[in-house]
């Protein structure tokens, strides 16, 4: 293919200084990209992102991120705003970028400007739900297409006033063949657990919206039935004391395991263990159970956000009603009972997700996006005003109005 053909991606992420979740996303995307139709170019604002694009051989640029109107100081940097834009601006012109891909809502506060001035589409590509609030303070509304890895994600949009051919599903993918290669690590050994002991595992950050206390509290439940839980958290995060106090208020400092972050979970998942399970209030999408069905396990989580997309109940895994903890520990309990239907379930999670989520699939839907894009972008008027949506602004502020006139739901912002 020649040269002069290929596109020029910029890459924009904003996030903690941490490999997790979204930054796992952008990183295997950036792997599989097909480098003879695209050029990728990252900016972000994180060190340990920062490092791990550049071991992919990729240019990268870091910068520090803040937001006008956003949950930390500064609020109202318009000076740092103003350069974010210039910045992004340099960049595209510099590299001739073709289209701008934010992986997440934030940096769309500054890029939707960037490509009004340089007359190139935006994506934001939205792993997470946005309180209202930041659906406007963000300009989520106004940018060319919207990607969120599930269907909740983009219901917040469409609700808002989007049209539908402005938002799109792509669903997480996840790097198969990596994660097939990570070598198998006994916990079971390290941790001198048994073989008759029921060994769950959770992954996640160790914050309130994960759940973490009701699953802790769950396996406390199946010790006074008489079932040997144990329970490996694999994680770190701001909850991790509060946790610690909860396991030594339960009495299960030889039951549940704080292991910390780790980078090769699915190895760590590959050799004897039961079930993966999580209690989280709020999850959407799932990547772990998509990366546990890769070791060949079944997953018991909440029916909540985009879960239910990866997990088929009673198929590949089994769900709950979110914060029933009842129901988690029948669902604990009759994994612990059959272990052939965990068996079962795990075979089928594998090829459930092989059929829809592997990274091949992820990237080749973004690859059809991006062309598509630019092509649109090429042959229609584009303009300031081109995606500036009045009906959804409109429709917002009507209802941040009714928000301020009902005290009490002013939490939802």
């Amino acid at each position: 293919m020649p040269k002069q053909s290929i596109k020029t991606i910029l890459f924009t992420h904003y996030g903690d200084n941490w490999i997790r979740g979204s930054e796992r996303c952008l990183l295997d995307l950036l792997t599989h990209l097909d480098k003879r139709q695209f050029r990728p170019i990252v900016w972000c604002n994180s060190d340990l992102m920062y490092n791990a694009v550049k071991e992919l051989g990729i240019t990268a640029y870091q910068s520090p991120f803040s937001l006008i109107l956003g949950w930390q100081k500064p609020k109202f940097s318009i000076n740092t705003y103003i350069k974010l834009i210039r910045t992004g601006i340099k960049l595209v012109k510099q590299y001739n970028v073709s289209i701008i891909h934010a992986n997440s809502g934030a940096p769309c506060q500054w890029l939707n400007l960037v490509a009004r001035c340089c007359n190139v589409p935006v994506i934001a590509h939205l792993h997470a739900r946005y309180p209202l609030r930041d659906r406007l303070t963000l300009g989520l509304h106004h940018v060319n297409k919207a990607v969120g890895v599930s269907k909740p994600i983009i219901q917040q949009l469409h609700n808002d006033g989007i049209a539908e051919q402005d938002l799109t599903v792509i669903s997480n993918g996840v790097d198969i063949e990596r994660l097939q290669n990570q070598p198998a690590f006994s916990l079971r050994k390290k941790l001198k657990l048994t073989q008759q002991d029921f060994v769950i595992v959770s992954i996640g950050s160790l914050i309130h919206r994960k759940g973490f206390d009701t699953l802790i509290a769950a396996v406390a439940a199946l010790k006074t039935l008489s079932v040997p839980a144990k329970l490996i958290i694999i994680g770190e995060g701001e909850e991790k004391e509060t946790l610690r106090e909860f396991i030594d208020h339960k009495n299960l400092n030889r039951d549940v395991f704080l292991l910390g972050e780790q980078t090769n979970v699915c190895g760590l998942l590959k050799d004897d263990i039961n079930i993966v399970a999580s209690a989280a209030r709020e999850e959407v999408f799932g990547l772990v159970f998509a990366e546990a069905a890769i070791a060949g396990l079944a997953s018991i989580a909440p029916n909540v956000g985009g879960i239910p997309e990866v997990i088929k109940n009673n198929e590949t895994g089994l769900l709950f009603e979110r914060q029933n903890r009842r129901q988690l520990i029948l669902a604990l309990l009759r994994c612990y009972q059959k272990p052939e239907l965990c068996q079962q379930l795990g075979k089928q999670a594998e090829l459930h997700v092989n059929q829809h989520f592997s990274i091949k699939r992820n990237v080749e839907r973004f690859q059809q996006l991006y062309s598509q894009q630019i092509v649109d972008s090429q042959t229609s008027k584009t303009g300031w005003l081109t995606h500036l949506r009045l009906i959804p602004l409109l429709k917002s502020c009507s209802q941040i109005a009714s928000l301020y006139l009902k005290p009490k739901m002013r939490g939802l912002l």
